[in-house]
């Protein structure tokens, strides 16, 4: 990447991960990196993301969220020079202004991880948006943290949805390990579609995403 200007001020630990994020591209024989190869090289330095990985933010889950979201497809052929998509590089800017709002000289994973979610449209935090991470800011301090479980109760699964659970055992199994909260998002994605055809196919959709994330979990 010859990006000597933009990564003026990364400090070793951010310089590490941006250049490391090449490898979680390639791994998806992805010619360009994004804010999801980011998003993971945040998680395996770990600094920046400990809390969430201590409440069940992992690489694996995201690589099945990726995954999902580009449909498990390869994105073209993996190089040996990979650039920024301008998404990313709206991050790294967006990181360079976290530091100088909070008078810090250096940017660190944290700042990365704090514009990633400020930018709020890319792929990194549409998972983050979906694990229910939220930032908190008091004054020019910023916490990263996962909302709080809403008090759990009883949920009905529609039968078209149980009953694709019941031919695919993998992702029945998963599903019934998840939290309240997530097995209602699955299922409120089901009840709101419109018209038949839609939900027939937010009923596959939901099947493929748990059987990925389940594979993701396997490697």
């Amino acid at each position: 990447m010859n990006d000597g200007g933009l990564l003026a001020g990364f400090d070793e630990q951010a310089l590490r991960v941006l250049e490391f994020t090449k490898e979680e591209a390639r791994a998806f024989n992805h010619n360009y990196v994004g804010t999801e190869h980011l998003l993971l090289r945040i998680l395996r330095e770990g600094s920046a993301a400990a809390e969430l990985i201590t409440q069940g933010v992992t690489v694996e889950g995201m690589r099945g969220g990726i995954m999902f979201v580009l449909g498990g497809r390869p994105q073209g052929s993996a190089g040996s020079q990979l650039d920024f998509t301008p998404r990313t590089r709206q991050v790294l800017a967006l990181a360079c202004e976290e530091a100088q709002r909070v008078g810090e000289t250096t940017i660190s994973p944290h700042h990365l991880l704090v514009a990633i979610l400020r930018e709020g449209q890319g792929i990194a935090a549409q998972l983050l948006q979906i694990s229910v991470v939220r930032l908190e800011q008091v004054g020019k301090t910023v916490h990263i943290s996962m909302a709080p479980e809403p008090e759990e109760g009883p949920i009905t699964l529609p039968t078209d949805f149980q009953e694709a659970l019941q031919q695919h055992p993998a992702a029945q199994t998963l599903f019934e390990k998840l939290s309240y909260s997530k097995k209602k998002r699955f299922v409120d994605r089901v009840e709101q579609a419109e018209g038949g055809a839609a939900r027939s196919q937010r009923v596959v959709e939901a099947i493929e995403q748990l059987q990925r994330i389940h594979q993701a979990h396997q490697q």
